[in-house]
């Protein structure tokens, strides 16, 4: 400038590039997933340091963190950069399974993180294929059930609509009778089976398709929730029995009704509400339960029932001997202390959601039955509650506006699981 005395020069200084790291570091768990998700696709963690990924160090500074992972390229940014499909695959597969290890948390869902995932990881090399894996098992499914039901005499569109509603456990039926329009006792025993096989968790079925029946037999869940169907179905067919004296005809409509109540789908072969105030209760309560973790059923799903019944057997015998140290166990595994109050807030949770909704649909003029069995089954989302006007011969046509709006939310709140939903009204979860 000196040679130039007349001359000035500005300078102009723009943010382009900051690191990463600092964001990362307050947010560990980010790097965790990305961690975990690679070792569970079978591939070894490797971590260095990088100079690059400009657009994700701008997000990450915006509030949405977003580390680095491998994308399968080399020779960077040179006239001879490429990449092989078989690292791009891994390099989907990562992503998925990051996509997937966050939901494993909700609700005491990690409880099948790492069996999901080891199980994955010995079948199944890929990941990205356990989408596809499922889709070919859910259609499969739903092909059998409708070339079932047409070969059990139904019609085409309603084989279809009924083979769609079976398997997804929605319990939508172009009737208004639902299964009571067919009078063909093959038709309710094999809706019942498609219902319960829709029940069950699906990478059992995964497993089975690759020659291992063995996890779905010794499934804890799986066996509870066939227990609690024959105990179920054999108390209220006792009881049928008694009043109609068909046995054929009790045992079918208990197992019909019983399954669909459970599993959260909804149909019905006759109005259960004539069935008596034992009855009814019951299927209150058999709503309440509903199908097992990895279905496509709603409601509370049978292991947090188990993992509440461990905790409740660990404080039992910690009364009876107070030196000792007992541990809530699920399949024989002690249960770590972030599932067991994943649980149980998932629990008080449900329980005051409930509870709050029961008192806002009776300010909308219900009665209690019909605010409560009303509340239960959209928050459980099974479909029919219970009483005259809501129950498997009513509908909910007849409610006040306001008490329909109160319900499409319990619905909402029922099928996201709760929690994920609540923690979007969580200050800290908007925070940048």
């Amino acid at each position: 400038m000196e040679s130039y005395p007349n001359s000035k020069a500005t300078i102009e200084i723009k943010e382009q590039y900051r690191n990463m790291k600092a964001v990362l570091d307050t947010k560990p768990f980010i790097m965790d997933y990305a961690e975990e998700a690679i070792r569970r696709t079978g591939l070894k963690v490797k971590k260095a340091s990088i100079r690059g990924g400009t657009d994700g160090s701008r997000l990450s500074f915006m509030g949405l963190p977003c580390p680095n992972i491998f994308a399968g390229e080399h020779a960077f940014h040179s006239k001879y950069e490429w990449a092989s499909l078989w690292e791009m695959e891994q390099a989907a597969a990562v992503v998925v399974a990051i996509a997937i290890l966050p939901e494993l948390r909700v609700g005491g869902m990690q409880l099948f993180k790492s069996e999901a995932f080891d199980t994955f990881g010995k079948i199944l090399p890929q990941a990205a294929k356990i989408a596809m894996q499922l889709f070919y098992i859910y259609l499969g499914l739903t092909i059998m059930a409708l070339l079932v039901y047409a070969a059990c005499g139904m019609k085409p569109v309603d084989a279809f609509v009924h083979a769609m509603t079976s398997i997804a456990t929605g319990g939508l039926a172009n009737y208004d009778d639902s299964f009571g329009a067919f009078d063909n006792p093959a038709i309710h025993y094999f809706g019942a089976l498609f219902m319960m096989s829709s029940a069950l968790p699906y990478v059992r079925y995964i497993q089975l398709a690759h020659g291992a029946p063995t996890p779905l037999l010794r499934d804890p869940q799986v066996r509870m929730f066939f227990k609690l169907v024959a105990i179920f179905v054999v108390v209220l067919a006792i009881g049928r029995w008694q009043m109609t004296g068909d046995i054929e005809y009790s045992f079918r409509t208990a197992l019909f009704n019983v399954v669909s109540i459970m599993t959260g789908t909804g149909y019905a072969t006759e109005d259960y509400g004539v069935w008596g105030p034992f009855a009814m209760m019951l299927f209150f309560v058999i709503g309440m339960i509903g199908g097992c973790a990895g279905s496509t059923t709603c409601s509370v799903k049978v292991f947090r029932y188990q993992v509440l019944a461990g905790v409740v057997k660990a404080q039992i015998k910690l009364i009876q001997n107070p030196s000792s140290v007992p541990r809530a166990r699920y399949d024989g595994r002690p249960i770590s202390e972030d599932i067991l109050s994943s649980v149980m807030a998932f629990f008080l949770l449900f329980l005051l959601t409930l509870g709050l909704m029961v008192l806002a649909l009776s300010m909308t003029g219900l009665d209690l039955l019909t605010a409560l069995s009303g509340a239960a089954a959209t928050l459980g989302n099974i479909g029919p509650g219970l009483g005259p006007e809501i129950g498997p011969a009513g509908n909910y046509a007849g409610l006040p506006d306001t008490a329909k709006w109160l319900l499409i939310l319990a619905m909402f709140l029922g099928r996201l699981e709760l929690l994920s939903v609540f923690v979007l009204f969580m200050p800290r979860f908007w925070q940048r």
